[in-house]
């Protein structure tokens, strides 16, 4: 009798979308690691599989058995399993259109006969993951300044030197991965956009310190067109809290599906641009072409949709798209520049909301105003608008020690 992961390759076919997979032509090589793997064909609106490895493959998809059946309990999705590097291909395009011409999950998520979709599960709220501390290296702390194009002589000291106001953010990819992909949340990541992004600076990390990272669900909110994920981390370095930083996730509600809201749309006030107030400081710097790859070296964002241009497009978008966390870098270096000496101790806080994509060839211009001063720190309000004069950051705040 075969397996239950052999039972879910060998059911592939049936599972087969062919209105999905349109004119798309393509043979599989699927490997578990074990055996002799799976081909699977798809031609003419058609789709088949058989044992072994036969013709030329478009693409191969490899992961160890254990990765395979995870999907094949529904426990995993392959976007998640890609990115975490579980999940390996020749070609991320393949791997993308795989996963969109088969359905998945009809036998494995069951809606309510309201046809109101699970979203995000409750009880991800109080749950805390502790990461192995990791050393801030100064080779690491390097590349990211200079793929943000930041030449602050700080960032360069191995002896008295600080990393780069963003880079802490490089520390929490193993959280988001054991929050995220590592268990059912009950929202799909491939759905997922970050869109705010809040950082506190209480003490320096300098290079060679031992970082400490952990984070914590802290809410989970039904909105109208899906569900907000709050998460609060932390970065504790030398034994006290360096960083603290909140992440906003949101999951959109797949296309079709009614809220529990009743499928009323939120209204909100306009985001105000601040530009009623004069403006204390304006930069502009152009996206080059090779700077979302060098970022995601830098920072470990591997997601496709940044580094191939061919995945990204068939995800919609024109070209690859630069990292958000990279254009707050940005913004981040204008604002220690302008507003800091050039001395980026002096940042307390950097708070920002990612409002549209950014694409390599784009100029960018942050804007900022001065919101308040009191206590001996000065609130400032910016913004990042492209070219065409669309906000790609709104909602900025930075705080600035005197």
């Amino acid at each position: 009798m075969p397996a239950p992961l052999d039972f879910f390759l060998e059911a592939l076919p049936r599972r087969f979308s062919p209105g999905k997979a349109g004119d798309w032509r393509a043979t599989l090589h699927l490997d578990t690691g074990e055996g002799e793997g799976y081909t699977l064909a798809i031609e003419s609106g058609s789709c088949r599989i058989e044992r072994g490895r036969h013709g030329e493959p478009t693409a191969v998809i490899t992961g160890k058995r254990e990765v395979w059946e995870r999907l094949a309990e529904g426990c995993d999705t392959f976007k998640n399993a890609f990115v975490r590097g579980d999940l390996r291909t020749t070609q991320s395009t393949a791997l993308l259109r795989f996963e969109k011409c088969f359905d998945l999950t009809k036998d494995l998520l069951e809606e309510s006969e309201s046809g109101e979709r699970p979203g995000l599960r409750r009880e991800l709220v109080g749950q805390t993951v502790r990461g192995e501390p990791v050393r801030a290296e100064l080779a690491r702390v390097r590349a990211f300044a200079e793929a943000t194009g930041d030449d602050c002589p700080a960032y360069l000291d191995p002896e008295g030197g600080i990393v780069p106001p963003v880079f802490p953010i490089t520390f929490m990819r193993p959280i988001f991965v054991k929050l995220l992909t590592e268990q059912e949340t009950g929202g799909d990541v491939q759905q997922m956009v970050h869109s705010k992004q809040d950082m506190r600076f209480l003490a320096p990390i300098r290079p060679g310190d031992m970082v400490e990272p952990s984070g914590r669900v802290e809410g989970v909110t039904e909105e109208a067109l899906g569900d907000t994920l709050t998460i609060e981390q932390e970065l504790r370095a030398s034994g006290e809290v360096a960083v603290e930083m909140t992440t906003t996730l949101f999951f959109r509600a797949p296309t079709g599906s009614r809220r529990r809201t009743g499928g009323k749309r939120l209204m909100t006030r306009p985001h105000s641009t601040g530009r009623s107030k004069a403006v204390l400081f304006e930069e502009r710097v152009e996206v080059k072409a090779e700077m979302p790859l060098l970022y995601a070296e830098a920072s470990g964002d591997l997601n496709p949709i940044h580094t191939d241009r061919d995945f990204a497009r068939s995800a919609g978008f024109r070209d690859v798209l630069l990292q958000g966390t990279c254009t707050m870098a940005l913004a981040g270096r204008s604002i220690v520049k302008a507003c800091a000496g050039n001395d980026p101790r002096r940042l307390a806080r950097l708070k920002v909301r990612f409002a549209r994509p950014v694409f390599p060839g784009d100029t960018l211009t942050t804007i900022g105003w001065v919101e308040k001063e009191e206590d001996g720190q000065r609130a400032l309000g910016f913004e990042v608008a492209n070219q065409d004069g669309k906000r790609v950051l709104i909602d900025g705040l930075a705080v600035v020690r005197e």
